[in-house]
């Protein structure tokens, strides 16, 4: 059964949007993360303990329908949602998966909310290396998906430079942080409008939210958003969008004790409002955002 609002007991049904790698002519990267291919942001929701992957088809902040997608995983398959991108270059959104017992990353190539292949890429990396899958982006500025991947033990940052499903070379983006600073990555977007990817980063004890500014994968600047949110408030940073249709990355934050999914919508690193989204999903529903 479809996830619908359940109205008896105030659970709603779920699904998060990822993003499309930008072509030429697209908007920038990671703002596109769509499932109907009406170049509006979507969301994308996972639940474990039944496996159904489902989509939140927005219009603005507005959820028009919300369907699963043809798929299931099992929680206990030990696979997970790393993110989305387009790893066939064929302008749909896919799914990025990650199993850590087995090193595995795989992609589900979509059309729409249908599952048409799931090839493994090239390279494994098993889950006891430390390193993490933190999310989609493109670093080469080649319109092709790449992976951002991290590693709290040391500090670096990577970025695996795609062809596909292929890994062509994997360099260290140019600064480091250590996972003990309390810092972490929460996503990628275009916050200064140049058209190259860049991460958001999130500190909960400060509140503070960053951008790392990039040529590539070299850190240019680093500023931090307009507005903090600290951790013991509830909130967490569930990704990047853009949910009024102005070409810029947008936040999107989500409340589990509320069910609340909010919006910040930014002029780059200014919060210019934070409107909720239209529907709400409660924490213990079992179901998650799954986004960078």
């Amino acid at each position: 059964m479809k996830l619908r609002l359940l109205q008896a007991t105030a659970f709603l049904a779920l699904a998060f949007a990822f993003v499309i790698p930008a072509k030429a002519d697209a908007k920038p990267q990671n703002l596109l993360k769509d499932f109907n291919q009406d170049r509006k942001t979507d969301i994308l929701w996972y639940q474990p303990s039944s496996g159904r992957v489902n989509a939140w088809l927005l219009d603005g902040t507005k959820v028009v329908s919300n369907p699963d997608l043809s798929w299931n995983v099992p929680g206990d398959s030990g696979w997970e949602i790393k993110g989305t991108g387009d790893f066939n270059q064929d302008g749909k959104t896919d799914i990025l998966w990650y199993q850590p017992s087995s090193g595995r990353v795989n992609a589900w190539l979509l059309d729409g909310t249908k599952v048409v292949s799931n090839p493994d890429l090239s390279w494994k990396v098993p889950g006891d290396s430390g390193w993490e899958i933190k999310g989609t982006g493109d670093f080469n500025q080649d319109g092709k998906t790449d992976i951002l991947w991290y590693q709290p033990s040391s500090g670096r940052v990577n970025a695996w430079l795609l062809d596909g499903t292929k890994v062509v070379s994997n360099p260290d983006l140019s600064w480091n942080v250590p996972g003990d600073s309390g810092w972490e990555i929460k996503g990628t977007g275009d916050f200064n409008q140049d058209g190259k990817t860049d991460i958001l980063w999130y500190q909960p004890s400060s509140g503070r939210v960053n951008t790392w500014l990039l040529n590539g994968t070299k850190v240019v600047s680093n500023p931090d958003l307009s507005w903090k949110v600290p951790g013991d408030s509830g909130w967490e940073i569930k990704g990047t969008g853009d949910f009024n249709q102005d070409g810029k990355t947008d936040i999107l934050w989500y409340q589990p004790s509320s069910g609340r999914v909010n919006a910040w919508l930014l002029n780059g690193t200014k919060v210019v409002s934070n409107p909720d989204l239209s529907w709400k999903v409660p924490g213990d529903s079992g179901w998650e955002i799954v986004s960078r």
